[in-house]
């Protein structure tokens, strides 16, 4: 053996041999192995590459049955807890949920009508956790100023469902919470104008009506002439070369009526304000004092000029 007497006499400075232990020792257990496992476990959790698995997953699912309701849950579940620890670890994480828009895939799921309760439920608590751990700044600017934020508030779900209102309050909620005089501006905005508002914003554009006759010649004596009252009053007959008569006037029209501003956030807790259950009318009453509180001129006219406010709060009384 290396070492002894009997080697060193001989000169040989490397062993013509080496032992297995050595050998295994130098070539770790499973070498070569590890693509193949990982290839059958999947990317790790927290990773790119699972946010792309999961993004194509539900990119892939065009409708939402029993059969693939527990994997929608799961990915949905997953998806958020991806987004939260991208937002304090990884920032690439969260770029790609927003790139990607999967908000949009969200309401895709939400707004179809064979969709499972759970799944809305679980798209319901997926946003609210979202809006109400992600760090103040511009993340969760461009959470809320995402539109199907407002589609969903407005969508109209089956509250005879409790643990369905429960998650719809609570997103609610956790929305109103993150009010402030930037953010309020994703959820107010303008009504689409009425079609009497349209007409008369366009009257003044619109062409005069033609005229065939004279007011003169409209008013005939019984003998069928022109009454001597309306002669003097009837213009010149028209020469040939003369310039043409300018066209009559008409009245000033009504200017356009404003559109009254809409408050989806407002009005869908409105109508939760006289609920059966307690848990959601505190909710509710929570969610109108973070609106009025807010200083901020739109909202404050808003909830000032409200018809619906007064009588929910008659109501209540």
């Amino acid at each position: 053996p290396e070492g002894s007497q009997e080697w060193r006499q001989s000169g040989c400075r490397r062993p013509l041999w080496r032992p297995r232990e050595e050998s295994a020792r130098r070539r770790p257990r499973g070498h070569g192995m590890a693509p193949f496992w990982q290839s059958l476990l999947g990317p790790p959790k927290f990773s790119l590459a699972n946010m792309s698995a999961l993004h194509q997953l539900l990119q892939r699912t065009s409708v939402v049955s029993e059969r693939n309701r527990a994997m929608v849950v799961d990915a949905l579940r997953t998806t958020a807890e991806l987004v939260l620890w991208g937002d304090q670890n990884d920032p690439t994480l969260f770029e790609f949920f927003l790139e990607q828009n999967i908000l949009g895939i969200f309401w895709r799921l939400l707004e179809q009508r064979d969709t499972p309760s759970s799944v809305k439920v679980q798209i319901l608590q997926t946003l609210s956790i979202l809006i109400s751990n992600i760090e103040a700044g511009p993340s969760i600017y461009y959470i809320l100023s995402n539109d199907h934020i407002n589609e969903l508030i407005r969508h109209p779900f089956d509250f005879s469902n409790e643990e369905l209102l429960a998650h719809y309050v609570s997103l609610l909620k956790a929305i109103a919470l993150r009010l402030d005089p930037h953010t309020v501006q994703f959820f107010i905005g303008d009504a689409p104008p009425t079609s009497g508002a349209r007409d008369a914003g366009n009257s003044s554009d619109s062409p005069p009506p033609p005229t065939h006759a004279s007011p003169a010649a409209a008013v005939r004596s019984p003998s069928g002439g022109v009454p001597s009252s309306l002669s003097a009053a009837a213009p010149p007959a028209r020469r040939p070369g003369d310039d043409p008569p300018p066209p009559p006037r008409r009245p000033p029209s009504d200017p356009p009526t404003q559109p009254p501003a809409r408050f989806a956030l407002f009005e869908a807790a409105l109508t939760l304000w006289t609920n059966d259950e307690r848990m959601v009318r505190t909710a509710v009453r929570a969610i109108v004092l973070c609106v009025c509180r807010l200083e901020e001129p739109r909202v404050q006219a808003f909830v000032r000029d409200s018809a619906v406010l007064p009588q929910v709060l008659g109501a209540a009384l």
